[in-house]
């Protein structure tokens, strides 16, 4: 099992400005407000909260976290507090071998590409790259997993799945060429209705039309994949909920080995401000059972993928 999967993580976002266009993604376009970089109090945790929630993989995302001209120094700071695992998530833009070896000498020892497509019409329609850029991110790929061995890295991919890429084999196609380099995983999450994607991408929404395609696609894929990657009931649980039903929070696999850093908060879910993780003399244990409460009434739907481990179960009701 990868350490993805393993480890007590924090996930920190320490930018939201980015370089990508990314049609589906807010932080992607100009007149999105709060495209800044994080504050420092948001993304230096301390070592008593670190020891507290016992973290032993902080992930680096954002926004395109290569764009902080500080960045060596932020992971150096997790390094010098004995961190395992160090992730930056990247569109890969930036990630050129120089890069890459500044980043690991200052701590790195995991990169996460965010890829949907190399096709280069998909790669537009999804994150409007040109040919220029998916090749310097194909490029950049080739390049990370070449060094993979050489430094010790952890490689993975995250792919939002949308109607671009659900169709005409184009998942299965990614697998089949990511299959020829090192990949420790890749993980799998659907386009979520954030009301930002209904007015600027609902072309690109899944809907009930492709509920029978995306149990399909998952059978293929779990069939021809050579890495870990989300196990069957991911695709099982997303295709019916597109075809109605709704996740059950109950089942909500969030509890204990992922916390998250956004706007000074450190909480367990994206998406439910209510319990965050706190100082005290209370076991962290007291938090994670609050959790457990709030979430058996949440409203849950294709955004509550986001944080999911590679061998979450979900049930529909």
């Amino acid at each position: 099992m990868s350490l993805i999967d393993t480890q007590n993580s924090l996930v920190i976002d320490v930018t939201y400005n980015c370089n990508a266009k990314c049609v589906y993604c807010k932080w992607g376009h100009n007149a999105t407000k709060r495209r800044t970089n994080q504050s420092d109090n948001y993304i230096f945790i301390t070592k008593k909260y670190l020891q507290h929630l016992n973290i032993e993989r902080i992930v680096f995302s954002g926004g395109e976290p290569l764009l902080r001209k500080d960045l060596n120094s932020i992971i150096s700071y997790y390094k010098e507090h004995n961190v395992k695992s160090i992730i930056v998530i990247t569109n890969g833009i930036l990630l050129n071998e120089k890069m890459l070896k500044r980043i690991v000498n200052a701590g790195v020892t995991g990169i996460t590409f965010s890829i949907d497509s190399f096709d280069n019409k998909t790669a537009f329609e999804t994150r409007a790259y040109t040919n220029s850029q998916i090749n310097k991110i194909k490029s950049n790929f080739i390049k990370v997993a070449s060094l993979k061995q050489k430094y010790n890295l952890e490689l993975g991919i995250n792919t939002v799945i949308s109607s671009a890429n659900i169709q005409n084999n184009q998942l299965e196609k990614l697998i089949e060429y990511v299959n020829n380099f090192p990949i420790d995983w890749i993980k799998f999450q659907p386009i979520f209705e954030d009301n930002f994607v209904k007015k600027n991408a609902s072309h690109l929404l899944l809907s009930s039309k492709y509920s029978k395609l995306v149990r399909e696609t998952g059978k293929r894929i779990l069939d021809i994949s050579k890495m870990e990657t989300n196990n069957i009931n991911f695709w099982n649980s997303l295709s019916d909920i597109l075809s109605g039903k709704k996740l059950d929070g109950a089942t909500c696999g969030l509890d204990t080995r992922q916390a998250i850093a956004q706007n000074g908060k450190i909480k367990i879910c994206s998406w439910i401000n209510f319990p965050t993780y706190e100082i005290t003399n209370e076991p962290i244990k007291k938090t994670q059972q609050k959790f457990l409460k709030v979430k058996q009434k949440c409203k849950t739907g294709t955004h509550c993928f986001c944080l999911q481990n590679l061998k979450q179960t979900w049930k529909t009701i």
